[in-house]
């Protein structure tokens, strides 16, 4: 008589555990970094980050001088972008990595100068802001960004387009033929 009640609670008791590990799983289906796009919005620099649920916190980050770098990481989301790097070449952006490893993934914003940033959180997307800081850009980054913006006349050009943004082509090749 006591076996059937100790099976019963066995059962019962794995029952149990398999619906808390059910309701643990839909509880932590990770939201999930689903695109990001990169623009220039009245003259500041602009990167969204679109994801599937909204988040309840803007995400924890930090800069990094040399080379100039801001992290932003993302606790519980996935990457669903589809490619680690994005090529940007804006004024002070270069290029976004996003990178997953296990539970969290990683926003890399790649840049030419150390920037301040300014993060918020707009419905189911993080804009994050760089803030423009005047007068301190450097020879060398001032004569990259101009060669990038005024492209040598007459000569030969190699552009490699493997796994870029659409917007990015769209922007380099206005550019290089000197039209919108």
């Amino acid at each position: 008589m006591r076996r059937p009640i100790v099976i019963a609670r066995s059962v019962r008791a794995v029952c149990l555990s398999l619906l808390a590990a059910g309701a643990f799983g839909a509880a932590c289906a990770q939201n999930a970094i689903k695109a990001v796009a990169a623009s220039i919005q009245q003259g500041v620099e602009v990167i969204q980050i679109d994801l599937a649920q909204s988040l309840a916190a803007v995400p924890s980050g930090f800069s990094v001088q040399s080379p100039a770098r801001i992290a932003l990481d993302f606790p519980g989301v996935a990457s669903d972008v589809g490619r680690a790097a994005i090529e940007v070449n804006q004024p002070n952006l270069r290029s976004i990595n996003v990178v997953q490893a296990g539970e969290r993934s990683r926003v890399v914003l790649n840049l030419r100068q150390p920037t301040p940033y300014k993060a918020e959180i707009r419905g189911n997307s993080l804009r994050v802001t760089l803030q423009t800081v005047a007068g301190t850009r450097s020879p060398e980054t001032s004569a990259s960004a101009d060669a990038a913006v005024a492209p040598v006349r007459g000569g030969p050009i190699t552009l490699n387009f493997s796994n870029a943004d659409i917007e990015a082509v769209a922007r380099t090749m206005a550019v290089v033929t000197g039209r919108d």
